[in-house]
């Protein structure tokens, strides 16, 4: 059970972390939320590994973090009591389709550690990688950014390793090293929990591209992105104890579907965008033959990155350096 609780516990974490950045006010709020983990993530691992630099220890780096976005949450919460924020938003009902594949992925991810226990989870398939990732993430846990790199460290390899890749990819073991001090009780036993909840994430970056792209099909998107995270690509990546691939694979989906919104955005401002893109970007309800109906005003359901972006391409400085281009 403690298994479940950290799974569920680290994915509550990012959830926090990502809400700040979402766009409460959308008609279709409740696919924006599937994407909050995934940007939690990614702002969690980010400054985290910023923080740690600057002498942070990774524990406190988390805390700092998550509460910051708690704040940011609480206040736009509290404008929502007065229908400045949630003016659109509808949650009439439970996704039970949605609720149910998430439970069954869960399940998938946290039985294999349930009944293989630590053996297994650390000698599933690369115990490499395994020992690499846990022999860093002790190292940042115990250790600060400017003590790794001490040449009287040497004799140690756990923190041998840890200096070696201070350089190379840490975030994922900073990451990982600040969430198991707060939820879990050691670095071992968590290990595997950890990497169950960012192949959850993949879930959710997944069912966050498919619900653009076919809002109407909510059953088949949802079985879909359920297969896609416990299916070969997702489980390889967990079997290979491929740890940044994990983390990062999510954000990319995430990425690629906000990115192409803008694209769509800039393109129907020119008067140049296909049906696909409409339909990506979410517009596929507005028809895709009147694009001036987009370019009277910002879509609502773009998160607040990509419409400050947006509102940045769309400017004369932009207009004449693409002309250039």
């Amino acid at each position: 059970m403690n298994d479940v609780a950290f799974i569920v516990a680290t994915l509550i974490l990012f959830f926090i972390n990502g809400l700040p950045f979402q766009r409460w006010s959308s008609l279709r709020a409740r696919e924006q939320l599937l994407a909050a983990p995934v940007i939690g993530s990614c702002v969690l691992s980010v400054s985290t590994t910023i923080l740690y630099v600057f002498g942070f220890s990774p524990t406190i780096a988390v805390v700092l973090v998550s509460v910051a976005s708690a704040t940011l949450v609480a206040f736009r919460l509290s404008l929502g009591w007065t229908g400045a924020v949630f003016n659109n938003v509808r949650f009439r009902s439970v996704d039970f389709v949605t609720t149910a594949c998430f439970a069954v992925v869960l399940s998938a991810v946290v039985l294999p550690h349930i009944v293989g226990r630590e053996n297994f989870a650390v000698f599933q398939a690369n115990p490499f990688d395994t020992f690499n990732y846990l022999s860093m993430a002790v190292g940042y846990a115990t250790h600060s950014y400017n003590e790794l790199p001490n040449p009287n460290l040497s004799d140690n390899a756990t923190l041998l390793q840890a200096a070696a890749a201070l350089f190379a990819r840490p975030t994922v073991s900073i990451l990982y090293a600040g969430i198991y001090r707060i939820l879990g009780t050691d670095f071992l036993s968590h290990a595997y929990d950890f990497l169950g909840a960012l192949q959850i994430n993949l879930f959710f970056s997944f069912l966050y591209l498919t619900r653009s792209l076919f809002s109407t099909r909510s059953t088949a998107t949802t079985v879909a992105s359920g297969s896609f995270a416990i299916g070969f690509f997702g489980q390889h990546l967990f079997d290979i104890n491929s740890w940044s691939e994990l983390l990062a694979v999510p954000m990319a989906i995430v990425l690629l579907v906000e990115f192409t919104r803008l694209l769509t955005l800039v393109g129907t401002r020119a008067g140049q965008s296909s049906a696909t893109c409409y339909r990506l970007g979410e517009y596929g309800k507005r028809s895709c033959r009147q694009p001036s109906a987009v370019q009277r005003s910002l879509p609502q359901d773009l998160s607040i990155p990509t419409r400050k972006l947006h509102r940045y391409l769309s400017s004369p400085v932009a207009a004449r350096f693409c002309q250039r281009s």
